[in-house]
Formats: C-alpha cells, structure tokens, sequence
C-alpha cells in the first residue's frame, strides 16, 4: 500500500512539473510576442521591462525572473525571429528541386509577406541597431548571416565558378536586408513583398545571365587559342576580292588568360577614375578617330565587302 501510494505521489509529481514547464514556456513565448509588439509600436528605447511587463498585466520581476535584463529578453525575442525563418526557409528548400530554384526559395521566404510586414520588419531594425553593442544579438544576428550566405552559396556554386558564388551569394543578402531597410525607413509605405520579391529576381536572372555569358566568351576564346598551334598564322583575306590582307600570329591560352587579367586590371582603373577624367580620355579617343576617319572608313569597306 505504501509502495502504491509513492508510486501514486511520484506521477502526481511529475504530472504537476510537466504542467509547470508548459505554463513556464506558455508565459516566456507570450513575454517575447508582447516584446515584439512593443519594439514595432515604440522602439528599442521604449521597450523597457516595465513597459513589457505593463503590456502582459504581469510584474517587472517577473520578467527579470525568465529573460534576466532587457537585452536577455531582447535576445530570446530576436533568436525567436530568426529560428522562425529558418524552419520556413528549410521548409521553402525541402521543396526546391533545382539549385536555382532552391536560390529563390531562399529569396522568396525572406521577402514572404509574413515577414516582410510592419510589425516584424520594424522588430528586426531594432535589433539591428543593437548588434553592434549588445554580444547576445550579435551572436544571433551571425548565425542567421552564415546560415543565409551558406544556403546561397552552396547552390549557386553548382551554377557559376566559385568566387562568383560567394560574390553572388552577398550581393543576394546585401540586397534582401536593403528593401527590408528601405521599407522600415518609408515607415512601411514602400513595403511590397512582390515587387521586392520580383526585384531580386531579376537581379539574379540578370546577373546570371552576364556570367553565362562570360564564361562562354572565355570557352570560345580558349577553344580558338588551343586550335592554333605554334607558329600557325591567321589569314585575313578580302572577300570581295580574295587578296589577302593580312597574316596574324594567334595568340595561345596563356596569352588570352593574360589579356583577359589586363583587361580586369584596366576596368578597375577605370573606375577609379572621377567624370572629368573619363570625359578628358574619352575626348582624346574621338579626337585620334576623327583623325583617322578615312583609314578607318576604308578598313570597315573591306570587312564588308562593298566597292566604292
């Protein structure tokens, strides 16, 4: 009878804890709902925990008793938001079959309308506007940074080189936080998640498509380097009239390769360069064309094969 009436105790026991632990986590995820509410409606610097504890009819140590300080309550609210996109963003990848269609999964759950609204999108600024002084919300903010670059990056390396990936793949993160950033400073009036959605996008698409393009322009290069041998000449005949114009000595692959690193090389120069600079060279250049107009007139009649 004894040993039946502890047996009885012990499982009224752990009813009664098990019950506990759920009204426990039932009180900190409404405490976090409440914070998020508050940081969307007045701010990090409004959210204090008096005023979470006022907005959840509970005392502040309360609280004090489940997060600590604000910045613990700050970081349960802010790794609650991030741990609810990442279930949604592997639930987006589940379902993808290709890499580039796992690639705007990834886009399109960032940009969902359940998160690009107001109320959570007005939470995360203000977290962001803490990361760089609070450890707890650096710590998350990281985490979902990695999570989101790694997920980019994996895919996009089975469809571009490497480098590009990583390149691509922070381009990608870079734009998703600016239309969130630019939506939260319209006080949300700029906040459309199609349009954002649709404007990645095609920024992918586009971008893609410059890459493809580059890469076939390297292959033909490559295969036309790799045709000649050494020594191999290059006629350039007339073809309205058969004469040969001129003989060139091909350049092999380790040439291409060279001329293609000029050439980023120069690029960059250029672009350092301020408007007026570019203006005074590109003057030069017209001025050297007009110079040797009639050359370069007589050299387009050959390549087109007209008579005068």
């Amino acid at each position: 009878m004894n040993k039946q009436s502890t047996t009885l105790k012990e499982l009224v026991h752990h009813g009664s804890s098990a019950a506990h632990d759920e009204g426990e986590e039932a009180r900190r995820v409404q405490l976090i709902e409440v914070t998020i509410d508050s940081l969307a409606e007045v701010g990090y610097v409004g959210t204090t925990l008096a005023e979470i504890a006022r907005r959840a009819g509970v005392s502040p140590g309360l609280v004090s008793h489940y997060f600590g300080d604000k910045d613990g309550l700050l970081e349960a609210a802010f790794r609650t938001l991030a741990r609810t996109l990442a279930v949604r963003v592997r639930a987006r990848l589940a379902q993808a079959r290709t890499p580039r269609a796992r690639v705007q999964a990834v886009i399109d759950t960032n940009l969902a309308p359940e998160e690009f609204d107001q109320r959570t999108g007005t939470a995360w600024l203000a977290f962001w506007g803490q990361v760089l002084h609070v450890r707890g919300l650096k710590r998350v903010q990281t985490a979902y940074q990695r999570r989101m670059l790694s997920n980019l990056r994996s895919d996009l390396r089975r469809m571009i080189p490497g480098e590009e990936a990583r390149s691509l793949a922070a381009m990608i993160a870079a734009m998703i936080d600016g239309v969130w950033l630019r939506a939260a400073l319209s006080e949300w009036q700029e906040a459309d998640s199609e349009a954002a959605r649709a404007l990645l996008t095609a920024f992918v698409e586009g971008r893609l498509r410059e890459l493809a393009q580059a890469e076939t322009e390297r292959a033909n290069a490559r295969a036309t380097a790799q045709t000649c041998r050494a020594g191999d000449t290059l006629r350039a005949i007339n073809p309205a009239t058969g004469a040969l114009l001129a003989e060139l000595a091909p350049d092999g692959a380790e040439q291409v390769d060279a001329a293609v690193a000029r050439a980023r090389a120069a690029q960059g120069e250029w672009a350092a360069l301020t408007g007026a600079e570019r203006g005074r060279i590109l003057q030069r250049a017209a001025r050297v064309l007009r110079e040797r107009n009639d050359e370069l007139a007589e050299l387009e009649r050959r390549r087109a094969a007209s008579r005068r």
